[in-house]
């Protein structure tokens, strides 16, 4: 009988899902249906072609506070500050890789839109090797 309660941050017109692999960032970000402050399941989707530097920053700060090779992200943003929503590691969906054809990585610390119809085995399995490698390097 456990349940999880978030604060309600009012005043969202949506949020972001962002899908980290490794190094990919994959953003989809969603609007609210009308009459309903929840952006999750609104269909009102677009894929942003322009990388929000604010934005990745903190996903990848997140992604970064833990120990994992994938992520599934829910972020809110209102008036300048971003807000941490939702996240998954095993199960979420993979609608944002796959209806994108490009993904934000960071260079040089810029981050640079990457052209490339993703493979979603190819970068699950991408981002497994890398987190073994990265780990293997620690010990």
């Amino acid at each position: 009988n456990k349940f999880i309660i978030q604060n309600y941050i009012e005043g969202l017109k949506g949020d972001f899902k962002i899908l980290v692999y490794g190094e990919k960032y994959y953003v989809l970000e969603r609007k609210n249906r009308k009459n309903d402050f929840r952006a999750s399941g609104s269909g009102k989707f677009s894929l942003p072609e322009v990388a929000n530097t604010e934005l990745l920053n903190f996903a990848k700060n997140v992604f970064e506070s833990f120990d994992v090779p994938f992520v599934s992200l829910d972020i809110a943003e209102k008036n300048g500050e971003f807000f941490l929503i939702e996240f998954q590691f095993v199960m979420f969906g993979t609608f944002t890789i796959e209806a994108s054809s490009f993904h934000f990585k960071k260079v040089k610390e810029v981050w640079e839109k990457i052209d490339e119809k993703p493979d979603l085995e190819a970068v699950f399995c991408e981002s497994v090797i890398k987190f073994i490698e990265n780990y293997e390097q620690w010990k």
